[in-house]
């Protein structure tokens, strides 16, 4: 049999031309064309883009310097927020306490303080304290304040303020502006009774106040500036403290850009500051009406943006030099038109023998040996996509081993599924056997307020849910309408869903979708990593369910002793080292063995059941209930002084006596309770205080049953 033979034979036509020689030519040509090319590159081309790339940086920086102007509003927010929760403080608001109110503020002052105005007014907006001691006025910050009294909501914003309202709270404050300011207010309600009684009020100054430019340059290294009174002129109220600042104090700002600013958009493009070429973004600041009452601005000089132009273009010229003699050397030494082939496949192949997949040839000689480089790369090119396919599962088998949490394991997988697949959003819905419905845990690439609860059956996450098997849709038109794909406000070219299922046993779905379309080779793939996801996932689960049966009772669906003395010796030491109160309460089911003898151990075990039930339903989500043996039950309530330990302990008694338990055919069922407080007990360790319910509890037992003693 004749052996299969491929030839290669040139024409007649074609003139020995030793492949040195070629080379030559080819870089000859290659200089010619880059030498060209710089000088265009470098005198218009490369002067656009670096001014483009600087209007670039600016809105950039521009994005930062939201982010820090809406932090100090953010902590005052916060700080108030606190404040208006606590009950000592809301009763102070309610009784109108001048006096304790103005210690408060002074207090809150010492650690913020660059706010200037602190306040609280009542439900009809007079001031009843404030940090200078002043009270009586009517306060209104541009419909701030009122606005929050209304709604009952937080409300922040930027709004201008009369010099009147600034001289109320301090003279040198009003000295900063000439007849109105700009400041950053937060109005926080305070809410008793569920009525808004009253609001705390807070504001920073900005005119003068140079910590938003100062930090933009601080952290983003570019010159910024705050501006107000944009109606009819802009002018700058702070700036960034430099001796050669762009912006100058009072500085108008040119028509160019407060015409944009006035008529809320942004400026991004080039202006004379002073007489000087600027790049410069700025966009409006908008008051709680959506009013604009001024503006943000950055910006740096024409002038070092050209001193980088002309700095690499020296440097472009410098280095293409040594570029064309290194060019010239190469050509004069590229004459053995087969060793360097030989060479570089010769090494190619020591490397693939050695284990490296990481290899390509790049051969472009017109001749037999750009074929073989070719020929040579397919085969590389099938070994790598196996190669990697092989590590992508180890990868994505050792980040499922590390976490037992179900939620923080799909949030990796999905994680390292993007990055695996070179996807661009994703979503993991996790199925809920007891109500029937795919929940989202995991995502990414969509927002979080689009994502909703599916049922099965629903859209295609569902049908794949329902039908246990892959769904995929590939180069999905940009006019199709949207569909129920779990993916909301998006038009990917491809979207894949997976139903993950371990023994036939469906535990969610498994979303991935990206702007190019999946082949059939990369959703197999990604269905078989999706199965071991599914394998990892059922694992977790069981961990999870396990230990959640290790700290609950069964029975009461209370926390078992062991774990609430567990987290109960944490609180106790936390409560000593910030002096916050707390009541310990210790509960007894009254003639609970006559129950029992009578109506048997089954009844017994439901009477229990509904009074876990109870404890659950009528207590705070914050304390921590747990059966404490037999009948006995014990209660943490952080934040509960004596009196308030023992009105919840009534309370629990009231509902326990009055509840209608299943079985009991018209008997009631009694408890008796003790309560135990802190701080006001000489208790040192959580052991003192247990005892202290203890013996409460015993002398509610030995004095007539059916009432709470307190320590």
């Amino acid at each position: 049999m004749q052996p299969k033979t491929y030839e290669v034979i040139w024409g007649p036509w074609r003139f020995y031309l030793p492949i040195g020689i070629k080379t030559l030519i080819a870089f000859l040509i290659v200089i010619a064309t880059l030498a060209g090319s710089i000088y265009y590159y470098t005198s218009v081309t490369l002067s656009a883009q670096l001014e483009k790339e600087a209007l670039d940086h600016l809105q950039s920086t521009l994005k930062g310097g939201w982010r820090i102007y809406y932090s100090r509003m953010d902590q005052m927010k916060y700080s108030m927020l606190q404040a208006a929760t606590e009950n000592h403080i809301k009763s102070a608001v309610v009784k109108k306490d001048s006096h304790f109110l103005q210690n408060l503020l002074n207090g809150f002052a010492l650690n913020m303080p660059y706010v200037d105005l602190w306040a609280v007014v009542d439900e009809k907006q007079r001031v009843i304290g404030r940090k200078n001691g002043r009270t009586g006025d009517l306060l209104e910050t541009g419909g701030v304040v009122a606005k929050s009294l209304k709604t009952g909501d937080v409300v922040t914003s930027t709004e201008k303020v009369e010099k009147e309202i600034l001289n109320l709270e301090n003279a040198d404050l009003s000295k900063r502006v000439e007849r109105t300011g700009l400041m950053q207010v937060v109005s926080v309600p305070v809410v008793y009774d569920r009525n808004i009684r009253g609001a705390f009020v807070t504001g920073i100054l900005l005119d003068g106040y140079n910590y938003l430019p100062n930090s933009i340059y601080e952290h983003l290294s570019t010159e910024s500036a705050v501006f107000g009174s944009i109606f009819h002129e802009s002018r700058i109220i702070a700036a960034t403290s430099l001796p050669t600042s762009i912006f100058s104090p009072m500085f108008r700002i040119p028509e160019s850009i407060n015409s944009e600013i006035t008529a809320g958009r942004g400026f991004y493009g080039k202006a004379l500051l002073e007489g000087i070429e600027t790049y410069i973004s700025a966009e409006p600041v908008l008051n709680a009406g959506g009013k604009i009452v001024g503006g943000i601005a950055v910006a740096v000089r024409g002038s070092d943006v050209k001193h980088v132009i002309n700095t690499i273009n020296s440097r472009i010229f410098l280095y293409t030099g040594f570029g064309v003699i290194f060019s010239l050397m190469l050509a004069a030494l590229a004459y053995r038109d087969i060793i360097t082939p030989t060479k570089a496949l010769t090494n190619a192949m020591t490397d693939i023998a050695a284990g490296n997949l990481n290899v390509r040839t790049r051969i472009k000689t017109k001749d037999e040996f750009e074929k073989i480089g070719q020929g040579f790369n397919n085969m590389i090119e099938t070994l790598w996509i196996r190669e990697q396919r092989l590590d992508r599962f180890n990868e994505l088998s050792k980040l499922l081993i590390t976490s037992l949490d179900p939620e923080i394991l799909l949030n990796k997988a999905l994680s390292r599924m993007l990055e695996l697949t070179a996807s661009h959003m994703g979503i993991v819905y996790l199925h809920e056997e007891d109500t029937g419905v795919l929940k989202p845990v995991a995502f990414y690439g969509v927002g979080e307020e689009e994502l909703k609860t599916i049922k099965i059956g629903e859209g295609l996450p569902g049908i794949c849910a329902s039908e246990k098997k892959a769904i995929t849709l590939q180069d999905i038109p940009e006019e199709t309408l949207l569909l129920e794909t779990g993916f909301i406000k998006v038009r990917p070219k491809g979207v894949a869903w997976f139903a993950m299922c371990y023994k036939d046993k469906l535990l969610g779905v498994f979303a991935i979708g990206s702007i190019l379309p999946y082949n059939e080779d990369e959703l197999k793939h990604m269905e078989y990593l999706v199965a071991q996801i599914a394998i990892a996932l059922d694992n977790a689960t069981t961990h999870k369910e396990v230990k959640h049966l290790s700290i609950i009772d069964s029975l009461t669906g209370l926390y078992n002793r062991r774990h609430f003395f567990k987290r109960f010796a944490s609180e106790f030491q936390a409560a000593k080292r910030y002096n916050y109160p707390f009541a310990l309460v210790m509960m007894d089911i009254d003639n609970f063995k006559n129950i029992n003898d009578t109506l048997g151990h089954q009844q017994g075990d439901i009477i229990l059941k509904e009074i876990g039930r109870i404890l659950s339903d009528n207590t705070r989500e914050a304390d921590i209930w747990a059966r404490y043996g037999g009948e006995e039950f014990i209660g943490y309530l952080p934040h509960c002084g004596k009196n308030e330990g023992y009105k919840m302990a009534e309370k629990i008694r009231k509902i326990i006596e009055e509840h209608e338990f299943t079985g009991m055919e018209g008997r009631k069922v009694m408890v008796s309770m003790g309560v135990a407080y802190f701080p006001g007990l000489k208790a040192d360790t959580e052991d003192e205080i247990v005892g202290f319910a203890d013996r409460c509890l015993y002398q509610a037992k030995s004095g007539g049953k059916n009432k709470v003693v307190v320590a």
